[in-house]
């Protein structure tokens, strides 16, 4: 009886150790990416690459802004600049790796930007604002009119009135915002 408790025990630990084995295998399985590095960097933005890559097994893909679009340069926001699967940016369409193999996907974002007070920008001419923060990258810059001047003794035309940056009309010196946050200037105007 011992003998019979000690085989159905050593088949017992074989069936563990097999299962183990077979799960380990599992988990680093080998996966086909299905295009190239170069088929990859032409796509349209960095999301859809994530998106095939998910869908292809890849289990560790992650996307990282590089935070270097503002005012004045070509780069899209979402355009993809380089992609490296363990490391390797450079692979073709029948290359394997494994399901948990680390990517990145590295892709233009907008650059964070510093600004200057709110209070440095009401009183003072609209077109010397927005050069102001073209020159210091923003692009999504709106100009409101308000008629509110009668014969403009207080203010002039084209007068900054107020000025918000993603909706705050309260920014001081130093704050950062990405270069494409939107922001509204409202200028005092006579009616029309």
């Amino acid at each position: 009886a011992c003998v019979l408790c000690g085989l159905f025990g050593l088949i017992f630990v074989y069936m563990i150790f097999f299962s183990l084995i077979s799960s380990a295998a599992s988990s680093v399985r080998q996966i086909e990416v299905g295009k190239s590095s170069e088929k990859l960097l032409q796509m349209e933005n960095y999301q859809d690459v994530v998106s095939y890559l998910k869908k292809q097994g890849f289990k560790n893909v992650s996307a990282a802004g590089e935070g270097d679009v503002k005012y004045g340069v070509d780069y899209e926001v979402g355009e993809i600049t380089a992609i490296s699967i363990d490391g390797d940016e450079s692979f073709d369409e029948d290359d394997e790796f494994t399901q948990n193999s680390p990517i990145v996907i590295y892709y233009h974002s907008a650059a964070d930007i510093e600004v200057k007070s709110y209070t440095s920008y009401v009183g003072e001419n609209y077109m010397d604002v927005v050069e102001d923060l073209n020159d210091a990258g923003f692009y999504n810059i709106e100009i409101e009119e308000d008629p509110d001047l009668i014969i403009g003794l207080l203010n002039s035309e084209g007068e900054v009135e107020s000025i918000e940056i993603d909706g705050s009309s309260y920014f001081l010196e130093g704050n950062e915002y990405p270069a494409d946050a939107k922001i509204v200037i409202t200028i005092h105007t006579f009616p029309d």
